[in-house]
């Protein structure tokens, strides 16, 4: 690896800002808790980690992986994941090459694993990877919905589709592994039933499969995302509607969080489906201001890629009747010591990501940051590792130390 101008992100600066942010609670001596049928209900007003003793990242990170002007196996291109080994080893799954490619402890290459094709350990769109136990290692390929298993130093050895649930109508998705190694998956159903114009909200279908991709239980119908839609002649246009609710789930054990979005309320499922604990957070979502609005769509048609999308883009949002508030949070992470990690939901030119962490009993941490443009894979017990972008838009994996005072 060689050096470069652009370097990873020092973070020092970060908790200084981070302190007078207006996002987080205020301190608290914790949740208040409560049973109703069999549900407990935890009512967290702020944080119980005191002033100080907030968890954050190192100033610096540990590992840099990736650079425009070095070996080729160091150039990465559309990152979908990456996983670090119980012996320090870094997996990442370079979607653009359609490739696992392997790094030692130091970050310097190893092997690659899998090419762009239909075959055995092979990949068309590579969007997921996860550690297994004994270290093997889970690949999702949504375009050919394969699930595709390796050892732990990139073999090939097994895989299933989920080409057969497709027939209940939807996009399935692999969310995770279960505790015991069964499968969550979430089937996006949009536009079920018939087709109208205007904002709707479908749902998306939940399903427990075995380890072979085989249902074992259909779990239940949750909300899923908002959807705007028009007719234009003969055509549909429509897609997400933007600040509108977002869907978001995660694997903790034997079970999974949900969330609508629509106010800070996550619940815990069994695999079943069955609730059993429903996590709050006393904060009101943030308004939708006309700000919002024009940063959005500055944004949004900058990023058209030909002047038919920004042209359809524009008339979606002339049409679109705009929320009044934005989700009550973002992404949700589960770490190795089963803490759930919330992302905060930011105002547009907002860059400055923000998780709130929950403890397993679902009591509220405290606020951790991470640098901008820097994306999560995974969270350890004394470790970060994600992808971050720099300055030239070049793909890094970062590892940072989690210190926790």
């Amino acid at each position: 690896m060689t050096d470069r101008e652009i370097k990873p992100p020092l973070f020092f600066i970060l908790a200084l800002s981070l302190a007078a942010c207006d996002a987080g609670p205020n301190p608290s001596s914790g949740p208040q808790v409560r049973d109703s049928a069999g549900v407990h209900i935890v009512e967290n007003s702020g944080p119980r980690w005191p002033d100080g003793r907030d968890w954050r990242l190192s100033a610096a990170p540990l590992l840099d992986i990736g650079a425009v002007d070095a070996d080729p196996e160091y150039q990465l291109f559309q990152v979908a994941g990456a996983l670090r080994l119980s012996d320090g080893r870094i997996v990442v799954a370079n979607s653009g090459s359609s490739e696992l490619r392997f790094f030692d402890a130091d970050g310097t290459f190893l092997a690659a694993s899998g090419r762009e094709g239909g075959g055995p350990g092979e990949f068309e769109d590579l969007l997921w990877l996860e550690r297994l136990a004994g270290d093997s290692i889970m690949a999702y390929d949504w375009r050919q919905r394969r699930v595709s298993i390796f050892d732990p130093h990139g073999r090939f050895v097994r895989s299933f589709d989920l080409h057969f649930i497709i027939q209940a109508g939807g996009f399935p998705t692999l969310v995770a592994p279960l505790g015991d190694g069964s499968l969550l998956v979430s089937l996006e159903q949009t536009f079920v039933g018939e087709r109208r114009a205007g904002l709707r909200r479908d749902t998306t279908l939940y399903l427990h499969c075995d380890t072979q991709g085989a249902v074992l239980d259909t779990i239940g119908r949750f909300p899923g995302g908002e959807s705007f839609s028009f007719m234009e002649g003969e055509s549909w246009i429509g897609g997400g509607v933007p600040f509108g609710a977002l869907a978001q789930a995660a694997v903790q054990g034997a079970g999974f969080y949900y969330g609508s979005s629509d106010s800070y309320e996550i619940g815990y499922h069994a695999a079943d489906g069955t609730l059993q604990r429903i996590v709050r957070l006393d904060r009101a979502n943030l308004p939708v201001t006309a700000d919002d609005i024009e940063r959005f769509t500055q944004q949004s048609l900058a990023r058209a890629r030909d002047e038919r999308r920004r042209q359809i883009r524009q008339r979606m949002f002339a049409r679109m009747p705009w929320p009044e508030t934005m989700p009550a949070y973002g992404e949700f992470k589960v770490d190795e010591e089963g803490k759930l990690w919330v992302a905060e939901y930011r105002r547009p030119g907002d860059d400055q990501p923000r998780w709130q962490v929950f403890d397993r009993d679902g009591a509220l941490l405290g606020l951790v940051g991470t640098p901008p443009r820097f994306a999560i894979h995974q969270i350890g017990p004394d470790y970060v590792l994600g992808r971050w972008r720099d300055a030239l838009d070049v793909e890094h994996v970062l590892l940072y130390e989690l210190v926790k005072p």
